[in-house]
């Protein structure tokens, strides 16, 4: 059983569901393999959150809430348990037979769990958050009927332990109250992050049309073409979007004077290297961009991202105040309402490659409860995120690699993907490209053929 967090999307005001939607990027836990919300944990997160109305709510606080949520329905998905009903051992504790002799065990776990945002273990402030807003969880739980007897017994210590890890002597499996628990599939859970969705050929050409045209189409299509080309750079490199947003116009003009002296072949068909800095762990690394994106994004330089300067130049002007030009390759578009010009977030990119998706009808079915009638029904929601063109370009550079010759290539897409070790890459990716090898049927890697061209 897999849990994600996912976000509220904003309904057509002409929706019969609008006036009783979540306010724009709620957050809510979605079980995955059935595509149904938990939703104790979503009426619990619009009890502690929307009481005062959908506009009083704290985006960082309901996150953060809903992540530590998260945290303990994975834990206890990987917790094995005896049936009282079958008599049999299963794997998957259900939330509502939890008991305090879980949430110890949950604690422990969390000493020797490492942070993939941090490569540290977590910290002791983390760890105490999480249980503070589990045992609220339970608390209200309790009082609404769901939940028999007491969750928490005896007063349970937050936080990081004073015989941790850290200074030795410490074991979880043997300090947990149910020996019964499966820790280090947890761990691994937790440590390596969601489970990865690749883009088919079809879902990736369909996503493309909406994306909108390449740098190079725009005298024939006069959409933005932002999008579509930060899209196709992270689908051709691997880099996650705050690796993107990061980017300066300075290091594209080395890039490109580059691919100037290359000759032609390398410029079609080779890659060339980018060294980032601003990483997930700050490890700076050399990505490799395909040399057909690098005039792409020079157009997109010059043109469109040009007029977008001088729309910011000229508002700041109108309303006297001072425009710094920004060193970002990419910027807001130029008809955003006042930040035209700015450097774009990687929320805003992230944001529209999901409209994207929705706008292709490439979407996952979940079901909804309304709060003040109970009445169930279900909204689609979009069935990739940015994160995903990650995700594709590890399986498309798998498969490619193995149809060239290469007998093991996870070495060179760990290195690729920047990842620490290469148990990380394995761990990932090494369930998947199997089952996606009925997606990828010709080697899409050589994606001079397929940019702008669904059909082909």
């Amino acid at each position: 059983m897999t849990i994600s967090v996912h976000k509220a999307v904003l309904l057509p005001k002409d929706s019969p569901w609008f006036s009783h939607a979540l306010p724009e990027d709620f957050p809510f836990l979605v079980i995955d393999e059935q595509s149904k919300i938990i939703e104790p944990a979503l009426l619990y997160l619009i009890h502690t959150q929307l009481k005062r109305g959908p506009r009083h709510w704290k985006q960082h606080t309901a996150d953060a809430m809903a992540y530590d949520l998260k945290d303990w329905f994975d834990y206890l998905a990987h917790c094995q348990w005896v049936n009282p009903v079958t008599k049999k051992l299963e794997v998957g504790k259900p939330w509502d037979v939890a008991a305090e002799s879980d949430y110890i065990a949950w604690r422990d776990t969390m000493q020797v769990l490492i942070s993939p945002q941090t490569n540290r273990h977590l910290a002791s402030e983390t760890i105490s958050r999480r249980q503070g807003y589990v045992e609220r969880f339970y608390a209200y739980a309790q009082k609404q009927g769901w939940y028999d007897g007491e969750f928490v017994i005896s007063k349970i210590r937050k936080g990081r332990l004073s015989h941790d890890i850290n200074q030795g002597g410490f074991d979880p499996e043997s300090n947990s109250a149910e020996a019964e628990v499966v820790v280090s599939e947890y761990r691994e859970r937790m440590e390596y992050g969601e489970p990865i969705r690749p883009l088919s050929d079809d879902e990736w050409h369909r996503i493309q049309l909406k994306l909108g045209p390449l740098p190079s189409e725009r005298e024939f299509d006069l959409r933005p073409s932002r999008d579509r080309i930060v899209s196709e750079l992270a689908i051709g490199t691997g880099m996650r979007v705050d690796e993107i947003t990061s980017l300066t116009e300075f290091q594209l003009r080395d890039l490109h004077q580059a691919w100037l002296v290359a000759d032609e072949e390398q410029r079609q068909k080779g890659f060339f290297a980018l060294y980032i800095v601003k990483t997930k762990r700050l490890k700076p690394r050399d990505v490799f961009v395909p040399g057909y994106i690098i005039p792409e994004l020079m157009v997109y330089l010059d043109n469109e991202r040009e007029a977008s300067i001088i729309r910011g130049t000229t508002r700041a002007n109108a309303k006297g105040q001072k425009y710094n030009r920004p060193i970002s390759l990419f910027v807001n578009l130029s008809d955003s309402a006042e930040h035209s010009g700015n450097a774009v977030s990687a929320t805003s990119l992230s944001y529209q490659f999901k409209k994207a998706c929705l706008d292709a009808k490439i979407t996952h079915s979940v079901e909804k409860i309304d709060i003040e009638t109970s009445e169930r029904y279900r909204v689609n929601l979009s069935k990739h995120h940015f994160h995903d063109l990650r995700h594709t370009f590890a399986v498309w550079t798998y498969h490619d690699l193995k149809s060239n010759g290469e007998t093991e290539p996870w070495k060179e897409i760990q290195v690729r993907l920047g990842h620490a070790n290469l148990k990380v890459t394995l761990d990932t990716y090494l369930k998947v490209v199997d089952v996606d090898r009925r997606n990828a049927g010709r080697v899409q890697y050589n994606f001079k053929r397929t940019m702008g061209q669904p059909d082909a």
